[in-house]
């Protein structure tokens, strides 16, 4: 029988969570067995814990223990923006380092290396940003890409090429044949392509970083929507 909306069964339930055992019929109250009705099968510690409020807060810490519970969408986001949040640092790192190269026929092969790790972690950047249900993460990203896609002559010179995917592929070839001046154009100070890379990549770091820590409000961008399409598309958002 219900009890202000609780069966008997699920008094005995809580009861059981609180660690306490059901009393038996027999031990119930002629006078709760009269307030509730013949057959009540609500022992004097069930009522108690009604009375007391105990039921109450059971209830809600039941239930706001499944709503705080985690769904397999928001693990897996929150293992996309860990992703993310990684691969930024790690390609912010590297450029910051081809930037502190001074840029001379001596370095030439140590500016190569560092471009060769720059690409690739590009690539994987694009990958895992385009997985982010984060509209401050993609919005980075494509931001990222439109610069990129404005200076691909730029880039050209230097033996790196923009996809159709938006990412990036690397000629050594051309790249040995560069002249000194493609290479200043394309890396000395933080207003050229590369200095501008590094902030954008920093800025994606500090997106994700502040959804996972919650220190900014997250707002779901859902699949089809158009930061998703274009991040892995030639068509980009213009940038504010």
């Amino acid at each position: 029988m219900a009890v202000n909306g609780i069966s008997g069964d699920s008094g005995n339930f809580f009861a059981s969570m609180l660690g306490s055992k059901s009393t038996s019929k027999s031990e119930s109250s002629s006078g709760i067995d009269a307030l509730y009705g013949g057959g009540s099968t609500v022992s004097m510690g069930d009522y108690a814990l009604i009375q007391n409020g105990a039921y109450k807060k059971l209830l809600n810490a039941y239930y706001n223990k499944k709503d705080t519970a985690e769904t397999a969408e928001q693990k897996a986001e929150k293992i996309n923006l860990t992703t993310s949040s990684s691969d930024a640092s790690g390609l912010n790192q590297d450029i910051n380092k081809l930037l502190n190269y001074a840029i001379t026929e001596d370095n030439r092969e140590n500016i190569k290396a560092s471009l060769k790790s720059v690409v690739d972690k590009y690539n994987n950047l694009i990958d895992s940003a385009a997985k982010v249900d984060d509209v401050s993460v993609l919005r980075q990203a494509l931001w990222m890409t439109q610069d990129t896609s404005a200076l691909a002559a730029t880039l050209s010179d230097i033996g790196i090429s923009v996809g159709s995917n938006n990412k990036l592929t690397f000629d050594e070839s051309k790249f040995d044949n560069a002249q000194l001046s493609s290479l200043n154009t394309a890396m000395s100070g933080r207003s050229s392509y590369f200095g501008k890379l590094a902030d954008r990549s920093a800025a994606l770091n500090n997106a994700a970083s502040k959804t996972l820590t919650g220190s900014s409000a997250k707002s779901l961008y859902k699949p089809n929507g158009d930061y998703a399409k274009n991040l892995t598309g030639n068509n980009v958002d213009k940038a504010e």
